[in-house]
C-alpha cells in the first residue's frame, strides 16, 4: 500500500483512484485540570496540543497498517479484557419469566 497525504479542503476529504485505504486520526486538547485555580484565573487552559498531536500522527503514519492494527488490538485487549466474571453456575433450562414468577 502506498502512503499519500490528502489535504482536507473546504471541510471535505476526497480520495480518487484508490482501491483501498485507511484514515489515521489524532486529536488533543489544551484542557489542564491543574489550571483550575486562582493563579491560572480558573482557565483550565494548558499548552497548545498541536505539536504533540502532529508528532503522534507522524509516528503513526510511519507504520504499516498491520503494525497499527496489532498495536490497537493489543491496547484494546488490555482495557477490555482486564478481568473475567464467572458466576460458577450452570445454564438454567427455565426461562427468565419462569424464574421471576
Amino acid at each position: 500500500m502506498t502512503t499519500i497525504l490528502i489535504p482536507c479542503q473546504g471541510g471535505t476529504i476526497q480520495v480518487t483512484g484508490a482501491k483501498q485505504g485507511y484514515l489515521i486520526l489524532a486529536a488533543g486538547t489544551n484542557y489542564n485540570q491543574s489550571n483550575g485555580n486562582a493563579a491560572a484565573n480558573y482557565s483550565f487552559k494548558g499548552a497548545d496540543p498541536h505539536a504533540k498531536v502532529s508528532a503522534t500522527l507522524a509516528a503513526a503514519a510511519a507504520n504499516p497498517y498491520s503494525t497499527l492494527y496489532k498495536t490497537h488490538t493489543n491496547d484494546y485487549k488490555k482495557l477490555y479484557s482486564a478481568f473475567t466474571l464467572n458466576w460458577n453456575q450452570e445454564s438454567s433450562s427455565i426461562t427468565t419469566d419462569e424464574a421471576v414468577s
